[in-house]
């Protein structure tokens, strides 16, 4: 068990690591199974994984433990480990959040959130919604009942209760760390904020014995949690290929629910929180919860820009899995026009985008059009759905060329590129000077370069160039639509200018200037 020391009225926590350990002795007793006919009664057997709980080895091992004022956008920035690990922050204090008081009633939830505002049971024992079509208030009166009564109550839990337009959440400030961050709260326009995701404000009230089986929240976003009172326990693993591979089988699997997914992953870390800590779980970790005591928490879910790409990978597993919409992160490709929106209009500005964004930033979306030509269906239909859910109301310009801003965007090499088979052989990729000479094409050159207009993309994801009037006032007139074509590179300190290839009868390799 992890062991707790109490210094300074502050839970020092230890973070342990669960080892393949041996099971328990062999027993001659009847094993336990679920009494089918008891849950339906009303009667619920604890939930299979529970009963392993005790039985799991631990040793010692520290993710890292912050004060409030350390976590910043600074420290993001500067330290490469940043938000790789779980984060316990044991005191809010400089946290510079504001939550409600730890003695807030069930009942006073309810009547701030309202009493006859639906809400999602959780029935511990199968992991599954609740049939019953509950209330907050009938929801108050069952915690009540089931705290007097554990023995003949149903193990029940409430872990997805949003409250961001009730007046509960007057009571509730995330920690700025976690606003300084939020997509939601940052870049979702101010005009439209009546529609914006609701998933940064939750309250969790859990009776001991509870469990949420292994998951990750939805589009890998990060989540923070603080504990008002009671405890809860959390089994994670790290987002790695391996054990999103396992996770991504597991979900897919018949046995997901007598199988315990730690004994999947390489290695599976726990971790116990007490009254007044606060936790904060990195993008796309794999975590089980388990409530050893009643409890009272506040969480929320974002997503960032310093984990995108573990985000990405998350919405993969999604759509491979066939998640229900239901239960996916919502609006989030909207969302995610906007954010690349934003930072279109930042690198546009000549204002300077961290490493570890800019180079995640490619991400956001793949020109359907290959290059050699060729329309994936596949990715023509991804487009489609990209288009559909693009705001363009709010954004000038279309997806495709949107995209052309962040797909591209590592810094153009001042070095020629060796030609190989079916490639274009790059004669010059510096951004083109105003005195530049287009070189005349010879046995030895197979592509040129010529000024003209930055290209544009038409409806259905391709490229099209106007060349009918050099910028220099030199070359042929003539109109070339860019059908077989992409952009190759985008220079970061010359935003306007573009290489791209083009396959026609010569292959050409053409620099495109605003």
């Amino acid at each position: 068990m992890i062991q707790r020391i109490l210094k300074s009225g502050i839970a020092q926590l230890a973070f342990k690591t669960i080892k393949k350990k041996p099971e328990p002795r062999k027993s001659k007793r009847s094993k336990l199974k679920h009494d089918y006919a008891a849950l339906n009664d009303g009667i619920t057997p604890s939930y299979l994984h529970v009963e392993r709980l005790p039985f799991l080895q631990t040793e010692n091992y520290e993710f890292k433990r912050m004060k409030g004022e350390d976590l910043t956008i600074d420290w993001l920035e500067t330290d490469p480990n940043s938000l790789s690990e779980p984060i316990v922050v044991p005191d809010p204090a400089g946290l510079d959040m504001k939550m409600p008081a730890s003695n807030t009633s069930i009942d006073h939830i309810a009547k701030a959130v309202g009493i006859d505002k639906p809400v999602e049971v959780i029935d511990c024992a199968t992991q599954n919604l609740s049939k019953y079509p509950w209330t907050l208030g009938e929801w108050a009166n069952h915690y009540y009942k089931r705290r007097q009564a554990p023995e003949i109550e149903k193990t029940l839990n409430v872990i997805s209760l949003e409250v961001s337009d009730t007046e509960f959440a007057k009571e509730i400030i995330p920690p700025k760390f976690v606003r300084d961050l939020d997509w939601v709260g940052n870049f979702w326009p101010q005009h439209k904020k009546k529609d914006a995701p609701r998933v940064l404000l939750y309250v969790l009230m859990s009776l001991k014995g509870s469990f949420t089986d292994w998951h990750v929240d939805f589009a890998g976003s990060s989540v923070f949690y603080h504990v008002l009172r009671g405890s809860k326990t959390f089994y994670l693993s790290r987002p790695n290929s391996y054990n999103l591979q396992q996770y991504k089988m597991w979900s897919e699997s018949a046995d997901q629910g007598s199988q315990w997914f730690g004994d999947l992953a390489d290695t599976t870390y726990k971790v116990t929180l007490e009254a007044g800590n606060t936790l904060i779980i990195p993008t796309g970790w794999i975590h089980a919860v388990h409530t050893p005591t009643d409890s009272l928490v506040i969480g929320g879910n974002f997503v960032h820009s310093y984990g995108i790409e573990g985000q990405q990978k998350i919405v993969q597993i999604e759509i491979d899995t066939k998640v229900p919409l239901k239960f996916r992160f919502p609006g989030y490709q909207t969302l995610c026009w906007y954010v690349a929106n934003h930072y279109k209009n930042t690198l546009k500005d000549g204002k300077k985008v961290h490493e570890r964004v800019l180079s995640s930033l490619a991400l956001r979306i793949d020109n359907p059009v290959n290059e050699n030509g060729v329309a994936d269906e596949k990715a023509l239909k991804i487009a489609k759905t990209y288009k559909e859910r693009f705001p363009a109301d709010d954004i000038e310009i279309g997806p495709f060329e949107l995209a052309a801003w962040l797909n591209f965007n590592e810094p153009l090499s001042k070095k020629n590129v060796k030609r190989r088979r079916g490639e274009t052989k790059i004669v010059k990729e510096e951004g083109i000077d105003e005195d530049w000479t287009e070189p005349k094409i010879s046995k030895e050159t197979t592509s040129v370069q010529r000024k003209c207009k930055r290209p544009f993309v038409n409806d259905k994801g391709e490229w099209e160039v106007d060349m009918s009037k050099p910028e220099n006032g030199d070359g042929e007139d003539a109109t070339i639509y860019h059908s077989y074509s992409r952009i190759r590179k985008w220079n970061v300190s010359q935003p306007d200018v573009y290489i791209c290839e083009e396959n026609i009868n010569l292959t050409q390799t053409y620099s495109f200037v605003k």
